[in-house]
């Protein structure tokens, strides 16, 4: 017999001689079929920007190697259905991404003033900053500038402050001359100050400043009398 003209031979075929029998073998997935794999990234995307890959045709218990998708703020956690044992089952299948949404750390730097904040948010929330005080400063804002909802990575934003400057008067009491080097003015943040002594006015001795000095961290506008 012809091994290149092959008969199918069953267990009930009477042979009239002695006949040498070769084994056929048939590709597994000629025999199974081939499946239309289809993946979609459900709100997220594929190299090139795409919501959707096809692996067309690809054979019953060959091995599914999915593509893989990104999607900002989350995590792809797996496929639905769930891709049984990494290889094509005999049907055509459609997998659907399947995500977790992140989380991600706000950092709220008061830089000296009150009212630090760490926040833990999910992305995409609304993202609410603190107002925060600090004595003798006017707050300004935030750097970088606070968005209005959480991005895709943790940040630390730094408050901005304007220091305010108090006024400083002098009120010789009807004697002397505000000495020249004596300050008129002094932010919160300044170390303490005394005022210089003025030169003695003839008849008198000066003996001090109401009140004596200005410790620092102070606020307000002050008024020495001599």
């Amino acid at each position: 017999m012809d091994v290149d003209d092959p008969i199918a031979v069953d267990k009930n075929m009477e042979l009239q001689s002695d006949v040498d029998l070769y084994p056929l073998w048939m590709d597994w997935v000629d025999v199974h079929g081939r499946y239309s794999i289809v993946f979609q990234a459900n709100g997220g995307g594929f190299e090139g920007g795409v919501d959707t890959v096809d692996f067309v045709e690809q054979g019953y218990g060959t091995e599914i190697v999915p593509p893989i998708p990104a999607r900002e703020g989350y995590t792809l956690v797996g496929w639905n259905p769930p891709i049984s044992n990494k290889v094509v089952v005999r049907y055509d299948t459609i997998y659907s991404a399947q995500w977790e949404l992140n989380t991600y750390r706000m950092t709220f730097n008061t830089n000296g003033g009150v009212g630090d904040m760490v926040l833990k948010l999910e992305f995409g929330r609304p993202l609410l900053p603190p107002t925060p005080t600090k004595t003798g400063s006017t707050f300004i804002g935030w750097e970088p500038e606070v968005p209005p909802t959480v991005p895709a990575k943790d940040m630390e934003f730094m408050a901005k402050w304007n220091q305010i400057s108090y006024s400083i008067i002098y009120d010789m009491n009807g004697h002397g001359v505000v000495p020249v080097d004596a300050k008129t003015s002094y932010v919160s943040e300044d170390e303490t100050y005394a005022p210089p002594q003025p030169e003695n006015p003839v008849g008198y001795s000066f003996i001090g400043w109401e009140p004596s000095s200005i410790p620092s961290g102070s606020t307000g506008n002050v008024k020495f009398v001599a």
